[in-house]
């Protein structure tokens, strides 16, 4: 042993395999073991680590980058995040302990002892499972670039795998056979050269070193101070020397260039059997774990490795190893100079270009005087350096050319999916959950159909004879996708529920080589997108309607009436980040595909992806990241995305399953763990209140405004409703007093908090001339004048502002959905009518002087002024502007309300318009919680019809002309008019007794 190398040894964990991984640039080391908890060091000598309690027990451990992978007791590989160590999912599940773990790159593969092995991405989308092995895997080592995989297993195999396809590349059968990890003679810890073209593999009595595009075996490394089996092995940072240790504690090394024998580091002082290796970035020191749990480090290992030949160090010139810089540089000061010579062997060896294939000795070997002459320290003849006019020598080997700059790393583009589903790697896993039922398959060989409301259709059992890995679920139909197998080309299945014929299901092969990659449902219409980026889309009895092309890889599509969003990649996004962008198609109708508006990139969080995209319950585009960002496609052009967030506490991630605008809710299931619900136990789902992301948002002021933003966000999407037919005037009533009071409150704060602009601000927002009076009366009896004087111009200008129905209807067409025949006269919800400034009322006034006595106390917040719902004055009024909607249906049977005054005949004719107007649509809600949609009212019927015509035709307005001018048979049309008007009044509670009211009072 070199007596330079030095071994120190203590306890870490309790008796039991550990864990072991330097973390960064060997800053901290990181252990786990048989006690459920994390440790990290700060040395091998630090008395007070950090010690995280994780678990009864974890079984492996690994660094990937800013996170650690750890094995736990459930049998589950779980992710933490540096550096509070918080938890951040569960990768995948084992039904045995997990065995191995290694990352590489932005994979993860791990073993456990129900002989499987999989590979998964850190972010959890992709995972690879392998399977055939014969006994449980002992260990699994991935390369580099995460392109191979090498795995050891009890059944005496070394096998290599094609990491991203998972195909064998090659099996030695080489190890000793056992039943079980514990009972196996060696854990046979596995290893990667730096460069990925070489592996080491513990085998007996030795390390074999396998590579080639076949992985054969190349070498045999072996030592006569090896007498009991070989237990792990690691290559060095720079990738020429082979650390091993042996079930007797001994660390030996060897270096790759030459035959010379193996060089023994230091021996366990308690000779235990070594699990796990691991080499510090440094290459100076090296880590170890045995069965008792203990932690062992051995530092100055480079220290102690041999000289080089004597004839080469007596030519100060000739090569000579980099072990020989150490004693060549005597000086302190040059260690800098041997750390670029390190790093200059690291580039040189990564660089074939630059290996002289006709010496294989001198692969490994760089010029001492050529590192001199790059540095500026080259010495003349006497031995005393030169300055920057001296010119230096020729030197002996060939100047290293600078590495080749590297571009940045993209990010893998994002595999389609299909919203509402969990991955196909599972052997139970749901194709769909939405708000019409779920799709669960088991085992590959069955599908189950669950509906949310039995009444829509009764629960299926299908088998899955096809292999079927897409679903989509609507009230009418079901569709299903299989890939193409053998000779088979890829099939699409749809159960159509609502068809009237006996024949409800039919089958359609896709073109050969074609693979469906997303399929979606409508109204009545189904669509689905290739690999060939071709959009298919089809009735519901399959009828092909139209072919399109997509402007990029589709990533997933969703449907809704008659509405379809297309998610497909845009281009090469940023290093890390996805470039997403979405269309929306009208799927429907004997028209061409619309597209309302263009393609409109999708926002998505630093380094997420796309987890889920759909429509919420009212009809509104909206996708959700894997950060738990949701958003919303709201602007009256669609060219906006609203951010909102579920807050789930005590879960790690939410599973979307749908979107309320109404009621400001995201329904989805809580994962704890992981990101994906398993689907048993059955899991529960929940309903969170949606809140929109604004700054300071616990304080009082922050409060204030997420509530007006939210009340502002609910009313756009009551207007878009409200273009497209439905009723929305008694929806409305609640979300306008919401707001106005928030804004009343943040006025109300701004004035204590000397903030006048602010407050101004504030009112700006404020949408009624008598709310922004009360205000400026509250301004005043704080006595601020001047915000008083600025509010009730504010007032005047709100008061002379054109009515919002004199304003013309935008050209494009709105994201609100539209009725197929049918559009509202309006784009915006009908709001209470803006009166004119008018005097305090005589109690108002007293109320006001009594404030102003002698009270020492500040005067209160302004009261809100009484926001009257149109159902009830809006015929009192005589200002209401020609064409507006009535609140609701007025054939609906109601009691009659009191007649009017004479003089009121202006708001019967308003009334007899509104009437004219189409039939309003009740508001869309969710199916989830209430099993389906509400029924529409009734339309206007011929009969009913009818009479509105002869009432409207009795109290029209006639333009004024002599009795004697008309003829007689217009006399006698209108003196029968006349008769009918006055005789035919409507029963009280019938369906015209509301507009007629004002018809037949006494005059």
């Amino acid at each position: 042993m070199t007596a330079a190398a030095r071994t120190y040894v203590r306890y870490a964990h309790p008796e039991g395999r550990v864990g072991l991984a330097y973390l960064g640039g060997g800053e901290r080391l990181a252990t786990a073991g048989a006690d459920g908890e994390l440790r990290l060091w700060t040395g091998v000598e630090d008395d007070d680590p950090e010690s995280f309690p994780l678990g009864e027990t974890l079984t492996a451990l690994a660094a990937a980058g800013e996170r650690l992978v750890v094995g736990t007791d459930a049998h589950a590989v779980a992710l933490l995040r540096l550096p509070e160590l918080s938890a951040d999912g569960v990768l995948t599940r084992y039904t045995a302990p997990v065995t191995d773990i290694c990352a590489a790159g932005a994979l993860v593969a791990s073993a456990g002892c129900d002989m499987l092995v999989r590979v998964c991405s850190l972010d959890g989308e992709r995972q690879l499972e392998l399977d055939g092995f014969g006994a449980p895997v002992l260990s699994v080592a991935l390369s580099p670039s995460a392109a191979v995989l090498l795995t050891t297993c009890c059944d005496g195999k070394v096998t290599f795998w094609d990491a991203r396809s998972g195909r064998r590349l090659a099996a030695h059968a080489l190890l000793a056979v056992s039943n079980d990890v514990s009972t196996a003679p060696s854990p046979a810890r596995p290893s990667w050269s730096p460069d990925g073209r070489s592996a080491a593999v513990p085998v007996g009595d030795g390390v074999r070193l396998f590579g080639g595009d076949d992985w054969s075996e190349r070498r045999r490394l072996s030592s006569e101070l090896i007498t009991r089996p070989v237990t792990a092995c690691a290559f060095s940072p720079c990738g020429r020397f082979v650390a091993a240790a042996t079930a007797d504690g001994l660390l030996l090394e060897w270096r790759l260039a030459g035959d010379g024998p193996a060089r023994q580091l230091d021996r366990h002082e308690g000779r235990l059997r070594v699990n796990a290796l691991c080499w510090h970035p440094d290459g100076d020191r090296l880590a170890f774990t045995d069965n008792a749990g203990q932690l062992g480090v051995t530092s100055n290992v480079r220290a102690g490795r041999a000289a080089a030949p004597a004839a080469a160090a007596a030519d100060p010139d000739a090569l000579m190893g980099i072990d020989s810089l150490q004693d060549a540089i005597d000086d302190d000061d040059d260690r800098d100079l041997l750390e670029a010579a390190l790093d200059g062997e690291k580039n040189t060896l990564d660089d074939p270009k630059l290996i002289d294939d006709d010496d294989e000795e001198d692969d490994n070997v760089i010029s001492l005087r050529k590192i001199k002459a790059e540095s500026g320290f080259l010495s003349d003849a006497d031995g005393e350096p030169t300055d920057g006019a001296t010119e230096a020598r020729p030197s002996a080997a060939p100047a290293a050319a600078p590495p080749a700059p590297r571009g940045p790393a993209f990010a893998e583009p994002q595999p389609a999916f299909q919203p509402g589903s969990t991955p196909a790697h599972l052997e139970r896993r749901f194709m769909v959950w939405n708000a019409v039922g779920v799709v669960t398959a088991h085992e590959a060989d069955s599908i189950d159909v669950e509906f949310h409301d039995t009444a829509v259709h009764h629960p299926l059992h299908l088998r899955n004879t096809l292999g079927h890995t897409l679903a989509a679920l609507s009230e009418r139909a079901l569709l299903l996708a299989a890939p193409a197998q053998d000779d088979a080309p890829a099939k699409l299945q749809c159960l159509h529920f609502s068809s009237w014929d006996s024949n409800k299901e039919w089958y359609l092969d896709l073109a050969d080589g074609e693979e469906p990659e997303a399929v979606a449902l409508g109204a009545d219409w189904l669509a689905v997108a290739t690999n060939r980026r071709l959009l298919r889309v089809l009735t519901l009895t399959g009828v092909q309607l139209r072919v399109l092309s997509l402007c990029g890889r589709p990533v997933c599509l969703a449907g809704w009436e008659d509405r379809l969003l297309v998610v497909h990649h845009a281009g090469t996004g940023l290093p890390g980040e996805q470039s997403l962008a979405a269309q929306l198609l009208s799927a429907a109708g004997r028209r061409p595909p619309s597209l309302a508006p263009a393609p409109v990139p999708v926002p998505l969080a630093p380094q997420s992806r796309l987890v889920w995209a759909g429509f919420s319950d009212q009809g509104t585009p909206c996708v959700a990241d894997s950060s738990g960002a949701l958003r919303l496609l709201t602007g009256r052009q669609g060219a906006a995305w609203t951010p909102l967030e579920a807050p789930h506490p005590g879960a790690d991630h939410l599973f979307v399953v749908g979107v309320s605008e109404l009621e400001q809710t995201a329904r989805g299931l809580l994962c704890r763990g992981s990101r994906y619900p398993a689907v048993l136990p059955r899991p529960v789902l929940s309903v969170l209140p949606l809140r929109l992301p604004l700054a300071e948002a616990d304080s009082a002021r922050g409060k204030l405004e997420e509530e007006a933003a939210r009340a502002r966000l609910l009313l756009d999407t009551l207007s878009r409703l409200d273009a497209a037919g439905f009723e929305t005037e008694e929806a409305a009533v609640e979300p306008r007093r919401a707001r106005a009071a928030a804004l009343t409150q943040l006025f109300a704060l701004a004035v204590r908090t000397d903030r006048e602009h602010r407050a101004l601000d504030v009112a700006a927002q404020m949408e009624q001339v008598a709310t922004v009076e009360a205000v400026a009366g509250y301004a005043s009896r704080q006595r601020r004048a001047v915000l008083a004087q600025r509010l009730m111009e504010l007032a005047q200008t709100l008061a002379d502002a054109p009515d919002d129905d004199d304003e013309p209807e935008p050209a494009a067409e709105d994201w609100a959905p539209r009725a197929a025949a049918e559009r509202a006269p309006s784009e915006r919800v009908a709001e209470p009518e803006r009166v004119p400034r008018r005097a305090q009322t005589p109690d108002q006034l007293s109320e006001a002087e009594e404030e102003e006595g002698g009270e020492d106390g500040p005067p209160p917040v302004p009261v809100l002024p009484e926001i009257a719902e149109k159902s009830g004055d809006a015929a009192s009024r005589s200002d209401i502007a020609p064409g507006r909607l009535t609140p609701c249906n007025p054939f609906k049977c109601q009691p009659a309300k009191p007649a009017t005054q004479a003089g009121k005949g202006a708001a019967v004719f308003d009334d007899i318009k509104r009437q004219e107007a189409p039939a309003k649509r009740t508001l869309p809600e969710g199916k989830a919680a209430r099993g389906g949609a509400k029924p529409k009212r009734p339309r206007v019927s011929k009969d009913a019809a009818g009479k509105l015509g002869s009432i409207k035709s009795a109290f029209a307005p006639k333009p004024r002309v002599e009795k004697e001018n008309l003829d007689d048979s217009e006399k006698c049309e209108t003196s029968d008019v006349s008769e009918n008007s006055t005789k035919s009044a409507p029963k009280v509670g019938s369906g015209l007794a509301k507009l007629s009211a004002f018809a037949f009072t006494e005059k």
